[in-house]
């Protein structure tokens, strides 16, 4: 028992304090005493009390002080009566320092219950110097007024007892409570239980200025400069992952990073959710600008000077607390938003992704597929993604060195974002998922359960590069990742993989449309080639269809509304509402969903359509290939190419070092063309014969019947679920692409009815 319990108080709650104690039955008392006698001695003990000391006959129990008989001695029931009316300000003085000398040194209460329990102990000092001035006037009476007597200090007391109940009842209200919520019960106290009572709308509201002041700085240190100083946790906000290295926060952890501790919002003041969502944003965007270190001057400057905000002025009016509010939300949005858009240069950050992940670059994508396509065609295991990485860090090299040098060729100062965003950390890598894979993830679809896309392959086809190449930045530089946050990556990435495998296919159809041209040649098997043209021209009309669809009515035109919603922000008018980062954040988080959403990756069944029909599509260019490779029409058209080439170079050369006349040189020019010519049309005849044998085999025949089964078949389980989906909106447009004059519904319908 190390705690001084004598000095404290804290004795008197010791039940069992008197029963080795002798001292009460070894005092010897006149059992003659007077009646006058007898009120002076309760007289000495009821000022001892007032301080918390007991007496022969008055003395602590569970329920307080409490006047005793002793064996002999009976007080008049007057006075009896006295003093218990007395006594409970002694009882509610001492639960009051009990409750003081247990909570002040105890820091893990917090700093609102110590401002709060120094406010009380000012109280109590008050008392004991009133009890100190009575007992004063009891020690000396003055002639005029005579000896006190118990109906002196009943008198002098009466005001007392009201306002030290008001205390006792106090501390029992804010006993287990800190902070916010200390402050909210005693804001509950005034307006609800003491509601029209002046002596306790002072108490309190002295008590709730002093216990309002650790709070109010606090509040005033968070929207002044962002820094939360809360070690006890009792203020409305809180840090969440206070481990947290500044370098690695983004939208989605800087969103989480600090939130809202309802249990200390101090009602009376923050009463709707949009000044506490005010309060939370102003200190999160002040936190950010110092993480920024953009403007040390503006920083310092607020970090110096004085706080504004003293204390929580209850008793007033709340506009002042509001507009103080408002007027640091204003000043942190603009720091913030400054150095988005000037230092950092979102919306140079917010075209890079756009060039590179929506592929808004042609010339990038065409330079990449012309280096790496042999690579990436090759199966996942086999690629050397060191080699891809390669091609795309030159293929960006290429792209940026010619558009800055359009965009600014006399400025050199432009040629390097090195704040924000840079195209030449773009890094690839080949995922471990497949596409749908990744989508079957996104839509929830478990182990045990059967998958709504189809990210397990049902055929022996090797799955190559193209299926699994995506790009990313490793690291997105503060605060331009609060935009571009991990979440947000990962939806770009989708939408890149997406755009990027349909690009594919379509390059690919493009090859077999260049190959179809050279057989259009072959005047003799052109007609047997109709059904091979026709289904190419449908494959590629699906996806060229599919592709414009994507990048004009989807990308481009969800990108240009959200470029005019931000550049909205930056007029000049004063009556329009100044945006903030989280308006900047939620507009481009629609502009992703709205993106995603119109092209169909949340839609598993369409993707699941869509997916087979590219692989349709893709295996239709390989049988094609091997088509053109077995025919060997190029190795024919190349070498008659070097023939003619070769004697037109001949012929050159005779003329320059011939010194005859440069008739028989045409002659010779003339007849080598002639043989040329003669050649041309024996491997033509050549040609046809190989196509014609080809193409009449029923291998060929069976090949291109089943990939045009399978092809209408799929698109038009891919029209039907379009349909069901979608029959209004920009998704609808697709349909009316796909089907503009009703060929595809009437191919349906006779499909349906022949089954």
């Amino acid at each position: 028992m190390g705690e001084r319990i004598f000095l404290t108080g804290s004795y008197l709650s010791e039940p069992f304090r008197n029963q080795s104690s002798t001292e009460c039955s070894d005092i010897s008392v006149d059992r003659n005493l007077s009646l006058k006698s007898k009120e002076n001695i309760l007289v000495d003990e009821v000022i001892g009390s007032f301080l918390g000391l007991e007496g022969l006959y008055i003395r602590s129990k569970e329920n307080g002080f409490r006047l005793f008989d002793t064996v002999g001695i009976s007080f008049d029931l007057s006075l009896r009566n006295l003093v218990d009316q007395i006594l409970p300000l002694s009882t509610s003085y001492v639960c009051v320092r009990n409750f003081i000398s247990s909570h002040n040194p105890g820091y893990e209460y917090g700093r609102v219950m110590q401002a709060f329990c120094e406010g009380l102990d000012t109280f109590l000092q008050q008392f004991v110097a009133f009890v100190a001035q009575l007992e004063h006037k009891i020690r000396k009476p003055s002639s005029t007024n005579g000896p006190f007597t118990m109906k002196s200090i009943h008198f002098e007391i009466t005001p007392l007892l009201h306002s030290m109940s008001i205390l006792e009842h106090t501390t029992k209200a804010v006993c287990n409570k800190r902070g916010g919520s200390l402050i909210n019960a005693l804001r509950s106290l005034e307006k609800r239980v003491y509601m029209g009572d002046t002596v306790a709308k002072d108490l309190l509201g002295t008590l709730l200025d002093r216990a309002s002041v650790p709070y109010a700085e606090m509040l005033s240190t968070w929207l002044q400069s962002g820094r939360l100083f809360d070690p006890y946790e009792e203020f409305m906000v809180k840090r969440s992952s206070c481990g947290k290295n500044p370098a690695e926060l983004d939208g989605d952890t800087w969103a989480a990073l600090f939130t809202i501790n309802e249990e200390h919002v101090i009602k009376d003041i923050i009463q709707t959710e949009k000044s506490k969502t005010t309060i939370l944003v102003t200190g999160k965007y002040w936190n950010a600008v110092q993480i920024c270190d953009a403007d040390a001057k503006s920083s310092q400057k607020t970090r110096s000077r004085p706080l504004e905000l003293k204390k929580l002025q209850f008793q007033s009016d709340m506009s002042a607390i509001s507009a103080y509010i408002d007027s640091m939300f204003q000043s942190a949005s603009e720091n913030l938003m400054h150095i988005l858009r000037d230092k950092f240069r979102l919306k140079e950050s917010l075209h890079i992704m756009k060039r590179y992940f929506l592929l808004d670059q042609g010339d990038f994508l065409v330079n990449f597929l012309e280096a790496a396509e042999e690579e990436l065609a090759k199966p996942f295991e086999q690629v050397s993604i060191g080699r891809v990485q390669h091609f795309l860090g030159t293929s960006i090299q290429i792209t940026e060195g010619q558009r800055d040098v359009e965009l600014h060729p006399n400025d050199y100062s432009h040629r390097k974002n090195t704040t924000g965003l840079n195209p030449s950390r773009l890094r690839c890598r080949l995922s471990k998922h497949s596409l749908v894979s990744c989508l079957d993830v996104l839509c929830g679809v478990t182990e045990d359960q059967e998958p709504e896309t189809p990210s397990r392959q049902t055929n022996d086809t090797p799955v190559t590069g193209f299926d699994l190449f995506e790009i990313d930045f490793p690291r997105v530089p503060f605060p331009i990742s609060l935009m571009i946050s991990r979440t947000s990556m990962v939806e770009y990435k989708l939408l890149f993989r997406h755009l990027f495998f349909t690009k594919y296919v379509e390059r690919r159809l493009v090859g077999v449309w260049s190959d179809h041209q050279v057989l259009k040649k072959l005047d003799s098997v052109r007609g047997l080639l109709g059904p091979t043209f026709m289904l190419r021209h449908r494959m590629q009309h699906f996806v060229q269809n599919l592709i414009n669809y994507m990048t004009f009515e989807v990308v481009e035109s969800n990108w240009l509304e959200m470029l005019s919603t931000i550049d909205a922000s930056e007029g000049t008018f004063s009556n329009q509402k100044e945006q903030t980062v989280d308006d900047l954040l939620n507009i481009h988080d629609g502009f992703l969903q709205k993106t995603i959403d119109a092209c169909l990756l949340r839609k598993p069944t369409l993707i699941k359509s869509l997916v087979k029909l590219l692989n349709t599509c893709l295996l239709f260019s390989d049988q094609m290939k091997k088509f053109m490779d077995t025919t060997r029409i190029y190795d024919d058209s190349f070498h008659l190419a070097a023939e003619k080439r070769g004697a037109v170079q001949r012929n050159l050369n005779q003329r320059v070092f011939s010194k005859s006349s440069t008739a028989p040189g045409k002659k010779k020019l003339r007849r080598a063309l002639m043989s040329v010519k003669e050649e041309r049309d024996i491997l033509h005849q050549r040609q046809t014969r190989r196509v014609g044998r080809e193409i009449c085999s029923e291998s060929y025949k069976r090949m291109i019947r089943r990939f045009e089964e399978v092809f209408s078949a799929d698109l038009s389980a891919f029209m039907i679920q379009l349909n069901s989906h979608t029959s209004s909106g920009i998704v609808a447009n697709l349909g009316i692409r796909l089907d503009w004059n009703s060929f595809l519904s009437n191919s349906i319908a006779i499909r349906n009815h022949d089954r």
